[in-house]
Formats: structure tokens, sequence, C-alpha cells
């Protein structure tokens, strides 16, 4: 053990790995769903046909043009199953690739450009059999693209999966207004991140009506249980602004972890993000999984290998509370002494 420094199996654990709200989601999602466990023998036919309409409401369209899912991994196999030949970005969302095999479904992989854009293979080659997923912030990198680059790729009349998760913590988040135009686009948008209800796997497609119904036809019969269609009718109906409020209190955090990450001379490079997480890399991948394990065996800190989503030397660390940011800048300094020494 080292001198002056608990054991991990004696702290708390602090959550920086699944890019998770820092604080619970709206009190009325928690009183509601709380209620709602009393009527478990009834399934969730009415509810989940009020929350389809609030959803609706909230993004400004049409109920006919929502879909409610089991997250972005559920939204994701009605696409690879309904819309042809797919292909996705690398580093990206690692999701897309993980549900196209579990499918059995063949996807393709197309690189960034060096400054991490879309790259001019990925725009020659989408068309309109094909459906392209990509993410908005890009998870793990945290960077958007742009306006320019996402309606160019749109030009090809593609189907595009455009994930806007993290859009409430981004600068822009273009799809709602191109929905009308593109008959082809379709928008996800979760519940997760910005209302904090990640336990319940809720998140939406948005799109065209009769594109958002051939979707619709494989999903299940009760897309949604109870518990997560009350929670979302509740802070829907009661504390839309929800994600605003979060956002405000996010993105200073984000600023300080910047700089303390930044501080640290453990990485190479820090990226600047307009997610609720920030992506470091080391020099090599190896000083990153040994960064990664410090950090959970000396300050109980859990935080995501980029590796998976493409960057090999990558942690992609998620925007924390004030007192999770402190305990990872001591960590950090704990451990440059650590490897120092080795």
């Amino acid at each position: 053990m080292i001198e002056g420094v608990r054991p991990a199996a004696e702290m708390p654990t602090v959550r920086l790995h699944l890019n998770e709200a820092p604080w619970g989601p709206p009190p009325s999602a928690v009183r509601r769903a709380g209620a709602a466990a009393r009527r478990l023998h009834l399934y969730p036919i009415d509810d989940t046909k009020r929350a389809t309409e609030l959803a609706a409401d909230y993004f400004g369209v049409a109920p006919a043009q929502v879909i409610l899912t089991t997250g972005v991994d559920e939204a994701t196999d009605l696409c690879l199953l309904e819309l042809g030949r797919s292909m996705t970005i690398t580093p990206g969302f690692n999701g897309f690739k993980d549900r196209a095999a579990a499918l059995g479904q063949p996807i393709a992989e197309l690189p960034l450009t060096a400054e991490w854009g879309l790259s001019d293979a990925l725009l020659s080659r989408a068309g309109p059999d094909q459906v392209v997923m990509l993410a908005s912030p890009n998870n793990p990198i945290g960077q958007q693209f742009s306006e320019s680059e996402l309606l160019q790729l749109l030009g090809t009349g593609c189907h595009l999966l455009l994930d806007e998760t993290y859009a409430d913590f981004a600068l822009y988040a273009p799809g709602r207004d191109w929905l009308e135009e593109y008959e082809r686009l379709l928008l996800f948008r979760s519940f997760s991140k910005s209302f904090g209800l990640g336990a319940l796997r809720v998140g939406c497609l948005v799109g065209e009506a009769g594109l958002i119904a051939r979707l619709r036809m494989r999903q299940p019969y009760y897309p949604l249980d109870r518990l997560a269609a009350e929670a979302l009718i509740a802070a829907l109906e009661h504390d839309p602004e929800f994600p605003t409020r979060l956002a405000a209190q996010i993105k200073p955090l984000r600023r300080q972890l910047i700089i303390t990450l930044r501080q640290s001379r453990l990485f190479d490079r820090v990226f600047d993000s307009f997610a609720n997480f920030v992506l470091a890399t080391c020099h090599e991948k190896s000083r990153a999984q040994r960064v990664q394990a410090l950090l959970l065996e000396l300050a109980g800190i859990l935080v995501a290998s980029a590796a998976p989503f493409g960057v090999p030397a990558g942690l992609r660390i998620s925007v924390g509370d004030q007192m999770a940011i402190q305990s990872l800048t001591e960590a950090l300094r704990t451990i440059e002494d650590v490897l120092r020494k080795e």
C-alpha cells in the first residue's frame, strides 16, 4: 500500500465513467414513479401514449413523429433492421457497431479526418441505400460536427441517424430545425443525461411520420415500462426546464475539469468539450490504462477508456460535482508521484 493513501475498498466510488448526471432527476419524476409502483400489475398503455404526446410537444413535432425507445440501443436496432446498409464513424460512439454485431448486421466504419471532422471517404460512400449513424457532440471526443458537414451528409440522400444525446450541453443542436426539410433524418434525443433519468433508459426517435411508422412496426407492443413512462410524464409536465438548469451547472464544472486535466502532467492533450464529459489522451495506450487503473485503485474513481470508441490512448472523464472534481485533482497529483517513482 502507498503510504498515506487509503485502499479503494475503504472509499466511496466516484462515478466518472458513464456520463451520468451528477445530481438526481426532477423530484416530480421520483414522486410519480414511486406512486406508479402500486400499479405494476397494469400494462402501461395509456402512460406510453401520454408520454409520447408530451415528448412530441417538448420537441415541437406531432405525436406521429415520435417513438419512445429503450435508449439509443433500441433506436439503433430499429434503424439497422429497417433502413438497409449502415455506416458509422471512428472515433465515435461504439454502441452503433456493437448493436450491429449483436444483430448480425454488417456496418462500415469510416475514419474521421485528422481534425476529427467528416471525411471525404464517408461523404462519397453515403447514399440513398444507406443509413449513417453518428453522434454530435461526438462521443468520446466531445466536439460537434459543423452544420455544413451534417447538411452535406444529408445532401447525399442517405438516412441519417443523428444522435443528439448531449445537445443540452452543446453550442447548437440543429436536428429539430431540419426535420421538415429532410425526410430521411432521424433525430435521437435522450432523457438519460440532461433529465437525470439514466436508470430508466428512456429516449426517443423523432422524424417524418411515415418513416417513424415503419420503425414503430418493429417495436415491442409495450416499448416502455410503467415506471419509465410515468417518470417521463412528470418530468415533461412539471419540469421541462430541468435540462437548462442542469446544463447551466455543468458548463462551469466542465471548464474546471478541463483546467484540472490540463494542469496534470499525465496527459498529452485535453480536448475542449461541448458535452458532459472531457477526453484526455496520453502518449500511449499503456499509460492511459495505468492511469485508469490507479484512479480506481488509489482513489475509487471510475473513468472510461476511450479505446472502444477508437481513441486507444484516451480516457473519457465525466463532469462530476465539485467534490468529485476535487477528488480527481488530488488523485492525479498522487498518481504523478507514483509514476515518477516507478
